[in-house]
């Protein structure tokens, strides 16, 4: 049980300190001026494989979870994958930079990545992130397109 509090308590705080505070990605996120880390985490960036809340007026929407749970030659270490479903409105997706080719799902993506796997305080944390997958997705939401991007990381139980 105290591995399951270690790595929530990880976990809260690399959205506190790493993922929320970073200005690019709530920039990429185009989140609302004044948005608090509840309303993150309420509207934005949502744990759980799906959500129960219908898309309507985000213009992104980051969905997120554990998937996969492997054991590994130690019994008391896991492999996981962390993935993250990225939601972008249709009409916001090629204008994130000059370079109109450029795709909103993907810098969002890619800004994880950094963030996951480079950042000082997420190192700090034992955590290791490793890239597993990024792809698009094969079904979307009416007036959104979706991309997936998941990491590898372990996890002593």
């Amino acid at each position: 049980m105290a591995s399951y509090f270690t790595w929530t308590k990880a976990w809260n705080n690399i959205i506190r300190y790493v993922l929320f505070q970073d200005e690019e990605l709530k920039s990429l996120m185009q989140l609302p001026q004044n948005t608090n880390i509840i309303d993150f985490i309420d509207k934005y960036f949502i744990r759980g494989i799906t959500s129960s809340q219908i898309l309507t007026n985000e213009t992104v929407r980051v969905i997120y979870g554990n998937i996969n749970t492997n054991g590994t030659a130690s019994p008391s270490v896991t492999n996981n994958v962390l993935s993250f479903e990225i939601y972008v409105k249709n009409e916001e997706m090629h204008n994130v930079s000059n370079d109109r080719l450029e795709m909103r799902t993907e810098a969002i993506s890619n800004r994880l990545t950094y963030l996951l796997t480079r950042n000082e305080y997420v190192k700090s944390t034992g955590y290791k992130f490793k890239v597993f997958n990024q792809s698009d997705m094969f079904t979307s939401t009416v007036g959104y397109s979706r991309y997936n991007v998941a990491f590898t990381y372990m996890k002593t139980v």
